[in-house]
């Protein structure tokens, strides 16, 4: 978010009302400390602001939040703080700049202090400030902004004129002297300025225009430096001249001296540099009837050496050199230029041969080698994925393949000439330590030079003045990322409906080959500028430098802006399929058109079929002619087809006994026609294809809403899941609610009350006090309780009520409600005004009720006082210890008798007006630890005498909360913000966190090392209690109505009430984890899956340190969270129901069965070698033994072998995994040393023969029920037949694969990364499952994060703690997700998503009817 004030207010989001940007105003002017209502108010209203102020201020607070999100206003007590980090508004931006353009200037880099004015001025649009002209701090504020500006205006022609500029400064002091004449300052930069450009009678003239004004207007003098610098110019005093610094005496070109994206091309010798040694190879290998190609990767700089380096010492030589592209209009030239007397060919990108039709690149073979033969001398730029199709090109192959100059990548001397010596031609500086970052990041990477590039180019575009600075570097995303950035950035420029046509363009101009490569493609320009937007997209891209025009084509300015901009490269991936038709018509539509349209081009039958479905159905960006070709091959088919009427009829009446015969053809061509697709026949299935529409909208809005709307986004997945159970984009949906819900486990919804209430300890109970809803009626009018009761927590179902007479509460305040630690006791504090009808602050009321009895002790106490909100109740019930609210006075009151107890009397009238100060009151065995004024002062509990101060700290930071922590410690925090934790015996501070990292109202100990705060404004977060630092743990309750935390007993979920709108309460996990989850095997790792019907799980002993392996393995019982087995060195599932077991370090690997225990050896051969073993992932009907030798596969409920399966390689030394394929095969994948990549090979069980081989590059396979393959790399995931012929691609997971394992139904697939994520798939629908689930392991660890059970239904993965057993159960989801939001669609959301279709309980049969809706 950027908020900009120096002009008219724009947040960068949605607009705000006057209102609301004059309170967003007065918080930005007050950024730096908290704002009271009223002083809102009289921002908004001056002194008279109306009677209903305090409402108004609260409603547009709460409308700033929803439109700019819920950190922009804070809650400090009664007041507001701004949330939004400084960084974001623009006077703050603008400040920061000037100071650093004054540092530069004092440090005498003046061109850079000019540039850093001028980017610092650049900020404003206009007077700052203007929604608050009259509140007087704005006024102030706009002020002095404006006195900032006016100096930095001066000091940047001050830097102007120090860096050696002259002429040119004085049209600007010109306009200063005229905005503000009696600034003299102003008059002494025009002066100087025209005195330096040799105009020293106007300089004179200024001096005297100064003195005359100064006269005039104010009947004064010029200052002395006005006078002093009047008479250095009548001396001529040399000191007057401009500095003689390097700067200002040579020329600074105005044009970037880098080329990006874009090849240095012949024009660009004196720029390019850092080839020296490779141009001169090349030019001794260019003798007569001779063929170079200089080959390397793509990014290696081919183009460029051959074009600035090559060609001009080429042309030095007197040789004429013709240099050409073979797209476009390239083959034409290379006639001309074999035919004319060209003695070098230069042919760039000669990897675009391979678009050349086949009977063209003959004939350019043939002149090639023919010219070649004749004594010319060919020089070929090539890529090096294209050798092996540049020489097989006929006549010519042979001669490319002979003169191979493989380039290297530039060394470090290489690329710090590419980078210093442009700069220096162009008369620019790098500031100190630059040039090493950039040569760090760029490393011994091959095809970095693009990057380096387009990473300059966007530094210097950064520069400040003529300096490229680390700042630049860095801001422009370095190399890594300055190809995206400049990408997105252009995207983001454009709108809507130009982004779509920017995505179109960038498809036309990338394509993605086969093998995952990304390559350009050359395109016509007027197919790209058909229409006015689609013209302003390609200039704009031009621009920027990513696509660059050569001749009557546009070609993306390198292949590196397909690699690295993560938006393109996901278009590729999603939309490969389309591209591959967009293709196909794009060329086959120039072709058409280019022949004059002809009727025999056009498409027919299925081709017609295919394209006419792809354009209904995903609507692309056709161009005209594309347009045309395909509404011509329509109507071409439709006319056909009312031809065949016609015939028909005639035929008819002319052939009536044909009749039989005719209605049989006319079947055929309905069959022929429904096959085809036709539009016709299609409006037959548009119920289903409307339904499915449906389904995907509800499904991506469930996913897309997830963190604005947490309930609509959960009961629309559960509402699709009831309606479309077997449909993988509901089970989706509910998966990627119930992830993303942060930890939520529970929401009890308790209706339109206001509800106080407390966890009753050691309970799965809460006591609660329920109110009626009264914020529409005048501030004062106080409501009897509308129930006191008991409620269970996992039900709602009410335990018991209480008929008791309570005190009445008023409209302004809530309840206190606290349960003694032994739960025998609730004590309820209420407050009130003394005087509503003068608005006087405050008494209490004190309540109690015996939880056993239902009793009162004692009736209603009315204290005449004021008390903090956080009383502090004995363990046994027996008083409740509160503090002053002011002064911090201790006193007590008997929960038996409701006698009171004060160390001191007050006047209540002597604080009435007075803010409430201080609530922090601890009890800890017999002492009361009390934060005020004076710090935290301790006091003895039972004769409340003061005994000690504890520690240093002021009272503003300790006193809201105190806390023990049951570690010896008290955790702290105050009003302003910040928590800090004690030492109770010393009163040290054993950690401090400011108030912009932590802010705690309410605070609870999660046993043993963490503690949690709820901050005020609705997020409730978990911090380390050895640090204060945040865990990563939290939730957003969705509500600013928060009090009270409880910890559920045995468990690590804590209890909070929401106590309106709606009135609830939560459940939240503190460890994040869904619901759906539950711990298990407490210190331990998953090390294998599931077996024994899912009931087992194979775990060890988690690693005692990062990086170490785990300890002894067993089996695991998942149901009852028990051992199942003996610990062992190692097991591995080999089948469902057996083991492979190695008791010790040593010995060999023997069959267990997990039903008898009996044992079983493996009919391992004799003379096998040794370091055989049993790998992980034998779950089919055959175990596997990797050896030596190869894979022997064996029967695992005997152990004898079936079949020695040789392999390509070594298995133990080269393999890295193998998965049985259908019933009869197995895929074993190995490293390839000699490829360098991984491969994969298909062996048929039973006679051990290979029946495929490919999959190159994916690291782990899969096998499938029904007999294909699911490989996986970082770039790619998809599914094979058994033979390793391409089904389709799933939704790719991004990072390396290191385990995979489906469901034995085939429908479920669980991928863990190497970064110890997990995915779970849909491999019949092609759909990844929700979101990635990331757990907390270290990545080094060599076993999976996660598996998956045969039934698809259980889920294991690794947490710190130990494992994490998820129900994958549709129902169970399901029920977990509306226990989480606790009600069902409001009629208002019913409608929005269903219209009028009449409503249906959507959570009523998992929650119970009760189920409120909103």
């Amino acid at each position: 978010m950027t908020m900009r004030i120096l002009g008219p207010m724009d947040t960068g989001g949605p607009s705000l009302s006057p209102r609301e940007r004059t309170i967003l105003t007065a918080l930005i002017v007050r950024r730096d400390v908290a704002i009271s209502p009223a002083e809102l108010a009289e921002a908004c209203w001056g002194e008279e602001p109306p009677a209903t102020w305090a409402q108004q201020v609260r409603n547009a607070v709460a409308k700033i939040r929803s439109k700019l999100g819920a950190d922009a206003v804070r809650t400090v007590g009664v007041d507001y703080r701004l949330g939004i980090e400084p960084d974001a508004i623009d006077a703050v931006q603008f400040e920061r700049a000037v100071a650093q353009a004054r540092r530069q200037a004092l440090q005498g880099a003046h061109d850079r202090a000019a540039a850093g004015f001028a980017k610092a001025l650049a900020l404003w649009r206009g007077a700052p400030l203007p929604d608050a002209p009259d509140w007087p701090p704005a006024v102030i504020e706009a002020a002095r902004l404006v006195e900032i500006r006016r100096s930095a205006e001066e000091e940047r022609l001050d830097a102007r004129l120090a860096a050696g500029e002259r002429g040119a400064v004085i049209a600007d002091a010109e306009r200063l002297v005229r905005e503000e004449p009696l600034r003299e300052h102003r008059w002494a930069i025009l002066a100087l300025a025209n005195y330096r450009a040799a105009r020293q009678a106007e300089a004179i003239a200024v001096i005297r225009g100064a003195r005359a004004r100064l006269a005039e207007d104010l009947g004064i003098d010029p200052s002395r430096s006005l006078v002093e610098l009047e008479t250095a110019m009548l001396r001529q005093d040399p000191d007057l001249e401009a500095p003689a610094i390097a700067l200002a005496e040579r020329e600074i070109a105005a044009s970037c001296p880098y080329r990006g994206l874009a090849a240095y091309g012949d024009g660009d010798r004196a720029l390019f540099f850092g080839r020296d040694a490779d141009i001169e190879e090349v030019l001794a290998r260019c003798r007569r009837q001779s063929v170079v190609s200089v080959v390397g990767p793509s990014g290696s700089g081919k183009s460029s050496l051959v074009r600035a380096g090559v060609v001009p010492r080429l042309r030095d030589q007197g040789r004429e050199v013709l240099i050409v592209t073979p797209g476009g209009a390239g083959a034409e030239q290379l006639r001309a230029a074999f035919e004319g007397g060209a003695a070098v060919v230069c042919i760039d990108q000669a990897e675009e041969f391979r678009t050349l039709p086949e009977h063209q690149l003959r004939e350019i073979g043939a002149r090639s080698a023919e010219w070649v033969e004749r004594g010319g001398c060919l020089v070929l730029a090539l890529r090096s994925d294209f050798i092996d199709g540049a020489t097989g090109i006929p006549s010519l192959g042979t001669l490319v393949g002979r003169g191979l100059y493989a380039l290297s990548p530039l060394g470090e001397a290489g690329l710090r000439a590419a980078i210093t010596r442009p700069a220096e031609s162009a008369g620019l500086e790098l500031e100190p330590g630059l040039v090493e970052l950039i040569l760090r990041d760029a490393g011994d990477r091959p095809g970095i030079l693009p990057a380096l590039s387009h990473a300059l180019v966007a530094t210097w575009s950064r520069r400040e003045g003529a300096t490229l600075t680390v700042d630049g570097y860095e801001t422009s995303g370095g190399i890594a990322g300055a190809i995206a950035q400049s990408a997105e950035q252009v995207f983001q420029s454009l709108s809507p409906s130009r982004q779509e046509v920017c995505r179109s363009l960038m498809m036309r101009l990338v394509e993605r080959t086969p093998e995952g490569m990304t390559v350009r493609r050359r395109v016509p320009l007027a197919t790209l500028s058909s229409n006015p937007e689609r013209r302003a997209v390609v200039e704009g891209l031009v621009r920027a430098r990513l696509v660059t025009i050569d001749g009557d084509a546009a070609i993306i300015a390198h292949e590196a802006v397909g690699t690295t901009w993560p938006r393109l490269d996901g278009w590729l991936t999603e939309d490969a399929a389309n591209a591959r038709i967009l293709r196909q018509i794009e060329a086959a539509a120039a072709a058409w058109d280019s022949a004059g349209r002809p009727p025999d081009d056009l498409l027919r039958g299925a081709r017609l079929h295919g394209a006419t479905d792809w354009r209904d159905g995903v609507d692309p960006d056709l161009t005209p002619v594309e347009t045309a070709y395909v509404d011509a091959s329509l109507e071409l088919h439709r006319s056909e087809i009312r031809e065949l009427e016609a015939r028909s009829a005639l035929d008819r009446r002319r052939n009536s006994w044909l009749r039989g015969a005719l209605i049989g053809a006319a079947l055929l061509l309905v069959v022929a026609v429904v096959s085809g697709g036709i539009a016709v026949v299609r409006g037959n299935d548009a119920g289903a294809a409307a339904e499915d529409a449906t389904i995907e909208a509800l499904a991506a809005t469930s996913l897309a809403i997830r963190d604005s709307d947490r309930d609509v986004a959960a009961l629309l997945a559960v509402e699709l899941q009831r309606r479309w159970p077997d449909d993988s984009r509901a089970r989706s949906a509910l998966f990627g609610t119930l992830t993303s819900a942060d930890g939520l486990a529970a929401r009890l919804s308790l209706g339109e009350s206001r509800v106080n209430g407390a966890l009753i300890p050691g309970t799965r109970t809460a006591f609660v006090v329920e109110d009626r809803l009264i914020d529409d009626e005048p501030q004062g009018v106080t409501a009897e309780p509308r129930s006191v009761r008991v409620i269970d927590l996992d039900t709602g179902d009410t335990v018991r009520e209480y008929a008791v007479d309570i005190a009445p509460v008023d409209s302004r305040f809530e309840r206190d409600v606290f349960v003694s630690e032994d739960g025998s006791i609730a004590f309820i504090q209420s407050g009130a005004l003394r005087d509503p009808a003068r608005d006087s602050c405050c008494r209490n009321f004190f309540d109690a009720v015996d939880l056993a009895t239902g009793e009162q002790p004692f009736a209603t106490v009315d204290f005449d006082d004021r008390t903090g909100q956080r009383p502090a109740v004995t363990p046994d019930g027996s008083r409740a210890y509160f503090n002053h609210a002011i002064t911090a006075d201790p006193g007590w009151i008997d929960l038996v008798t409701g006698a009171v107890t004060l160390s001191v009397e007050h006047d209540p009238l002597e604080f009435e007006g007075l803010p409430l100060y201080t609530s922090g009151l601890a009890l800890i065995d017999d002492r009361l630890y009390i934060g005020g004024e004076e710090g935290i002062v301790v006091y003895d509990a039972s004769s409340l005498e003061r005994m000690t101060r504890l520690g240093d700290l002021p009272g503003d930071l300790v006193n809201q909360l105190l806390l023990a922590d049951g570690e010896g410690g008290l955790i702290v925090a105050g009003n302003e913000g910040g928590v800090a934790r004690l030492d109770l015996a010393s009163g040290e501070v054993i950690w401090q966190r400011a108030a912009d990292e932590v802010r705690c109202g309410e605070a609870i100990v999660v046993p043993p090392d963490r503690f949690v705060c709820t901050d005020g404004i609705g997020q409730i977060r978990q911090f380390e209690l050895a640090t204060g630092r945040e865990t990563g743990a939290a939730l957003d309750t969705l509500s600013d109505w928060n009090r009270g935390l409880g910890l559920l007993p045995g468990t690590e979920e804590v209890v909070t009430f929401t106590t309106r709108s709606p009135a609830s309460v939560l459940r939240w996990r503190v460890d994040g984890m869904p619901a759906i989850t539950r711990p298990i095997a407490e210190g331990q790792v998953a090390v294998d899956g599931f077996g024994a019907d899912d009931a087992l799980l194979i775990t060890a002993d988690a690693p005692a340190a990062r990086g170490a392996s785990p300890g002894a393995v067993r089996l695991w019982n998942v149901g009852d969270d028990t051992r199942a087995s003996d610990d062992a060195f190692e097991q591995v599932w080999v089948g469902r129901d057996t083991v492979a077991v190695k008791q010790t370090g040593l010995g060999d690997q023997v069959l267990r069965s997990v039903d008898s225990d009996a044992m079983v050896d493996i009919g391992v051969p004799d003379d096998a070698r040794a370091g055989w073993f049993v790998p992980q992932g034998s779950t089919g009907p055959y175990g596997f033994v990797v050896m030596h030798e190869g894979l022997l596969a064996f029967d695992p409920s005997t152990g004898e072998p079936v079949r020695l399966i040789e392999t390509a390689i070594d298995p133990v030394m080269f393999g890295t995994g193998h998965s049985q394929v259908g019933e009869d095969r197995v895929a074993f994948t190995w490293w390839d040393a000699d490829l360098g990549r991984t491969v994969t090979g298909v062996y048929d069980i039973a006679s051990g023969e290979e029946v495929a081989r490919g999959l190159e590059d994916d690291e782990s396979v899969v096998g499938l029920p029904d007999g294909d393959v699911v490989s996986a790399s970082a770039a790619r995931l998809n599914r094979s037949t058994g033979d390793l012929e391409p089904v389709h691609s799933l939704p790719k997971s991004g990072v390396t694969p290191a385990y995979m394992n489906v469901s034995a139904d085939g429908t479920t697939l669980l991928l863990s990364g190497h970064d110890q994520s997990v995915a779970l798939y849909d491999v019949i629908d092609v759909r990844r499952l929700g979101d990635e689930i990331s757990t907390p392991q270290s990545p080094s660890q060599w076993w999976p994060a996660g598996f998956l059970s045969s039934d698809g239904r259980l889920m294991a993965t690794n947490t710190l703690d130990g494992v994490l057993l998820w129900d994958l159960d549709a129902d169970a989801m399901r029920d977990a997700a509306c226990r989480m939001v606790g009600r069902d669609l409001t009629e208002l959301e019913w409608a929005t998503y269903f219209g009028d279709e009449a409503q249906l309980a959507t959570c009523a049969d998992s929650i119970g009817s009760g189920v409120t809706a909103g």
